[in-house]
Formats: C-alpha cells, structure tokens, sequence
C-alpha cells in the first residue's frame, strides 16, 4: 500500500510524506482557527448593540392609527424619556402623553408665517422626509426639521435668505391643543400648561446662530390675532450673515410628580433646570 501510495502522489508531479501531510493538516486546523477567532464581535459590541437599539426606539416609523381620534395616521415617533407620543402631519407637530391610555393634553404646533413685523408671508407646504429619528419639513427655499432623541424634540429652522421689510425676523406658530403657553420674563423659555396650571411641555434653549456661526440675540414671544393662538420666535438679524439657523427645543418639565401612575418613582429621578440666570 505504502509503494501504491507513493506512486499516486509521484504520478501527480509531487511526493507527500506522512510527516508532511500532517504538518499540512495542522497549520489549515491552525489557520481555521484564526478565522474563526477573526469572526468574534470585538470586545463591547453587546454595548454598542444595545445603545443602537435604543436609539432606535427614537425613530420616526409610519403609523397606520393614532391616538388622536381626528388623526387616522401619520409619520408617529415615541420619547420614552420625556413621556411623548409624537405625530408629524403635513401641517405640523402635534403630542400627546405617551404612557396614557386617553391623553390627558394636548399639544400643537405649526409654522404659519415668516417674515417681518410689516411683511410677514405665509409659511409654504411641507414635504416630509422621515430618517431614523429625524423628520426634514421641506418648504422649498426654507427648510424645518424636528429631531427626536432622548434630549427631547429639538427642533430647527435653516432660513437662507433676510426677508424684505423693517424690524426683528419672525418666525410665527400657530397653537393647537388643550396647552395655554406660559412665557418666562426673560423670553427664553415657554411652559405650556394645563387647565390645572401644571406644565406639560417645556419648550426652551433658543439658540440662532449666521453662516458664521455667531449667535444671534432671540426670545420667544405670545401673539393672538384673526381667531389664532399663536407664539412667536423674534431673531435681531442686523448684520447677520445669511443662513440663519434657529433651533429650540421641547423637553418635559424638570420637576415632575405622577401619583396617580403605578411605579411612577416619584422623587426618584429628577433634571436640573439648566443655567436659568445665564451666568455660566
């Protein structure tokens, strides 16, 4: 057999020794092995893989029903973190407590117009392109947009050109909901609040900044007017260079206290209201 087998791998133009097949067969049983240590997540791929799921709890997915028994569906996105059901429809934003089973509050916005205090235009149709936890409302020349993550709703405003007229940039929001907006002295932040006076939505961190990224000076202001709540973003855009970006945000309250909810872990967690006096 030995003599039989030696010809057969002579006739093929090479000689395999016994010893030398062996060695052939342990370094492929070696080099396997290195693939398949290769093949192994790296080391924190199970954090990763949590925080990406997560994450994803945040984006915003089509919704054939909703909540809102005047809505049949919309582009929908939860916030576990700040207790909000979110519907993105073509005219706006409107929320709603997340964890009730009938909501308790209402919430509503939708840009109206923009412009000047003399000129003001009325804000085009939207276009609405959802991707992960951002929704783009595309307004041909101006473009709105919302973000949701566990920060709360941010949302923004990218504004490329200066109106024409006199006075601050406007950015006008019409109100809908069961919310009355309640505006700090300063002008910087709004709670919105209930018949009972408990805030329900904190709507606040106006930032704008110009295509040099200099922060523009800008407060939030009430307005009512031809049968319309509304609310106003004023931006001082003298010598700003065009675009503008404007971006609020909505968060819950701070403080919060939900003794009619099972397991609510009232004083459990709790938010520092931020730098409220803007000295650092």
């Amino acid at each position: 057999m030995e003599a039989l087998s030696v010809r057969r791998f002579r006739a093929r133009g090479a000689f395999v020794s016994p010893a030398h097949g062996l060695a052939v067969l342990v370094a492929s049983l070696l080099a396997l092995a290195g693939t398949a240590r290769a093949a192994d997540p790296p080391p924190g791929w199970q954090a990763s893989a949590e925080q990406a799921i997560a994450a994803s709890e945040y984006f915003v997915s089509w919704q054939d029903t909703t909540v809102l028994v005047d809505l049949p569906a919309a582009w929908h996105a939860p916030n576990r973190a700040h207790d909000f059901r979110i519907y993105f429809t073509e005219r706006g934003l409107r929320v709603v407590p997340r964890t009730a089973p009938e909501p308790s509050w209402e919430w509503g916005l939708e840009l109206t117009a923009v412009g000047r205090e003399d000129r003001l235009a009325p804000a085009t149709p939207a276009r609405l392109a959802p991707h992960e936890g951002r929704i783009d409302y595309d307004r041909g020349a101006l473009l709105e947009w919302y973000d949701n993550s566990p920060r709360g709703l941010e949302q923004g405003f990218t504004i490329p050109a200066g109106p024409a007229g006199e006075g601050p940039l406007v950015l006008q929001l019409a109100l809908s909901g069961t919310l009355s907006p309640r505006i700090s002295e300063d002008g910087q932040a709004i709670d919105f609040v209930g018949g009972d006076g408990v805030p329900a939505v904190h709507f606040a961190q106006l930032k704008v900044t110009d295509a040099r990224d200099r922060d523009l000076p800008a407060r939030f202001a009430g307005w009512s007017g031809d049968g319309q709540r509304a609310i106003r973003i004023l931006v001082d855009d003298a010598g700003a260079d065009y675009p503008v970006y404007v971006d609020p945000l909505a968060t819950s309250p701070a403080w919060i206290g939900e003794a009619n909810q099972v397991q609510a872990n009232f004083g459990y967690a709790v938010a520092t209201a931020g730098d409220v006096n803007g000295d650092g």
